[in-house]
């Protein structure tokens, strides 16, 4: 089992304060019931409530907390299986930039949008290969492992967002690796990354990350998204503004992408046309070696449906349970606290 969107688990977190917060009311309401009374008064006077009874409920409320973050998650099985197929074709990852700069509106709809039609058109093309994706801003991981499932890889681009990444920033190289491990072990099939990114920061790190890839046998092209003229960068209310209140001006960094390709022995692409830069990017990925891919189809079953009823069951079972003794388990003195 993997998940799909592994950003949300970092919610798991919030269940940390949420169960102290839980505990420190607990405390709170004995230290003021003993205000009042010994607890040699208070035990006659509470003798149908239960301790353990409270901490069972709030421990239904949490599993059931943790059950719908996994949810969010989106938990998948994946697994294989075996189809005829053999028709040739590549091994292409494609690295998709997802940071807040790419909704900049200096191409249309905007920069990410343009990048995910650009990928989308080029799946079209790529029937007989198999495509994973790579998405990254300040970091980075596997969105979609290497498939020839194209309908699947269509639906994981689509649902390609900034907010999917809470670290923001556009680090390239650790995206390039990530890719590079994606990839097969055989050596007679062409290798391809394709970089969608603005490029707006800097980044020596991934040029010498991107020519270690090319003496894998694994070629990095680049597709320069936005213009050197740039945009402002839209966001609820208005435009994203820096530290000094400023509003922040992003260009694309063509300079950046043309280095990276070349030492990547790919070819660097800047257009603003989604059918015009999707023929040029083709035909680079045509020229690649092509061999039969085995003959298996990875499949991915969603798994967020079961983790939804659980975390339902937990808490309508939660609100069953009171905070007073079961008369029927009483001689048993399960609950004497």
């Amino acid at each position: 089992m993997f998940f799909a969107a592994p950003q949300y688990i970092y919610l798991l977190f919030l269940l940390l304060p949420v169960a102290l917060l839980l505990q420190v009311g607990h405390l709170s309401r004995r230290r003021t019931q003993r205000k009042f009374a010994e607890l040699a008064l208070l035990k006659p006077l509470k003798s149908e409530t239960s301790t353990i009874h409270r901490f069972f409920r709030n421990g239904l409320l949490l599993l059931s907390l943790t059950f719908l973050v996994l949810a969010l998650a989106r938990p998948q099985l994946r697994r294989e299986k075996e189809v005829p197929n053999e028709e040739k074709g590549i091994e292409c990852m494609f690295v998709l930039d997802l940071s807040n700069s790419m909704l900049a509106e200096d191409l249309r709809p905007n920069r990410l949008e343009f990048a995910k039609l650009t990928m989308l058109r080029l799946i079209n093309d790529l029937s007989s290969s198999r495509v994973g994706v790579v998405v990254f801003a300040g970091s980075s991981f596997t969105q979609l492992p290497l498939t020839n499932d194209l309908v699947t890889a269509r639906s994981f681009i689509s649902e390609c967002q900034p907010n999917m990444i809470s670290n923001q920033g556009t680090a390239i190289a650790p995206a390039l690796e990530m890719a590079a491990q994606g990839f097969s072990t055989r050596r007679e099939v062409g290798k391809a990354v394709v970089l969608f990114t603005d490029g707006e920061n800097h980044d020596s790190d991934a040029v010498e990350k991107s020519k270690e890839l090319s003496k894998k046998g694994i070629k990095v092209f680049t597709i320069a998204v936005g213009t050197e003229e740039g945009a402002l960068i839209p966001i609820e209310g208005g435009y994203l503004k820096d530290g000094h209140g400023e509003t922040v001006m992003t260009k694309a960094n063509p300079i950046l992408c043309r280095d990276i390709a070349r030492a990547g022995g790919g070819v660097a692409f800047a257009s603003s046309n989604v059918t015009t830069l999707s023929k040029h990017v083709r035909s680079e990925l045509e020229k690649l070696p092509k061999a039969i891919m085995d003959g298996s189809l990875e499949e991915y079953d969603e798994l967020y449906g079961q983790f939804l009823a659980a975390a339902a069951i937990l808490l309508l079972l939660a609100q069953f349970v009171t905070f007073r003794k079961n008369r029927l388990f009483r001689r048993l003195k399960l609950f004497d606290r």
